[in-house]
């Protein structure tokens, strides 16, 4: 029914998980003695270091007080953080304005040609608003002339 090396794999599965179970409480109380000799500060560090003592820490957490308490070299690289956060920012708000009003030039210029039969006629009527829809029947019309 059950070939051999499958069933000697599960009972050495349950002899494994007994075994287990007996030796996690041992381990409990093992512990538990442990824990009670040893000073709790000890469980977290090696036998040869010691620990650092609140007065070692800066008290003041805050952004700025981060700052403040930073060497020379990492406020250097923080103002140039900032400076280049600030360029990034500015450039995609110019970039974003830009586009816009593109889109807006060009979303005018083809409701002025929704109505044009050539591309004479509608050079004709773009000839007055410059922009991308204006070069862009310049550059039709000169392909033409090739």
């Amino acid at each position: 029914m059950w070939p051999q090396r499958q069933v000697n794999t599960m009972c050495n599965w349950k002899s494994l998980r007994r075994g287990l179970r007996f030796h996690s409480a041992a381990a409990v109380s093992a512990g538990a003695v442990t824990a009670q000799v040893t000073p709790l500060t000890a469980l977290a560090q090696e036998a040869g270091q010691g620990f650092i003592g609140t007065t070692a820490l800066p008290r003041d957490l805050s952004p700025w007080g981060m700052y403040l308490s930073a060497d020379t070299v990492v406020k250097v690289v923080l103002i140039g953080l900032v400076f280049a956060s600030v360029v990034t920012w500015t450039v995609w708000l110019a970039k974003s304005l830009e586009i816009l009003l593109a889109k807006r030039r060009v979303r005018v210029s083809l409701r002025m040609l929704k109505d044009v039969r050539s591309l004479a006629e509608g050079a004709d009527q773009l000839a007055s608003r410059p922009g991308e829809v204006r070069e862009f029947l310049d550059a039709a019309a000169a392909e033409l002339q090739l």
